[in-house]
């Protein structure tokens, strides 16, 4: 027990270095298609929360913009998706159900919002092990899954 229980503990706020670089990510690939980078001149992404980062080309750029702003529309979409799919399984389980209508569409829903969304990653820095333009197929790759899935489920009628 500390000798103050009701005091906060003050959060430390550590400033960034005043160098010019301050705000570009370092990377050897292209935070879009995932290509090496070459040594030279590097074109970066605007800046994105506080940092900017390296692509390969300018139809790279503009791809990762385009992304970005599609991204805080819409990845708020696929949050509340798969926030109605757990209640929906939630609230089947607690009734009783072992399988049936409700964990299909649950399934179903979640698999659209994959397709339609596919924007589930919250931190811009995980692009540079993973390019954007594979997580976006992931995405959609595994929401068709459970599209396909949820649909013969349906269909067998489990």
């Amino acid at each position: 027990m500390s000798a103050h229980p009701g005091k906060k503990r003050v959060k430390k706020v550590y400033p960034k270095p005043a160098t010019p670089n301050a705000d570009l990510a370092t990377g050897d690939r292209c935070v879009y298609c995932g290509k090496h980078l070459p040594a030279g001149e590097r074109i970066y992404t605007p800046v994105i929360r506080t940092r900017r980062f390296p692509v390969c080309s300018e139809g790279c750029q503009t791809a990762v913009e385009k992304y970005v702003r599609a991204d805080k529309r819409h990845k708020i979409g696929l949050y509340l998706t798969l926030l109605v799919c757990a209640v929906v399984i939630l609230i089947a389980a607690l009734n009783g159900q072992q399988s049936g209508i409700f964990y299909n569409i649950a399934i179903l829903l979640a698999g659209i919002g994959f397709v339609l969304f596919p924007y589930p990653i919250t931190s811009f820095e995980t692009f540079q092990s993973c390019p954007v333009k594979k997580v976006t197929l992931i995405c959609r790759v595994i929401g068709m899954a459970f599209v396909v899935f949820a649909v013969l489920l349906m269909v067998r009628g489990v």
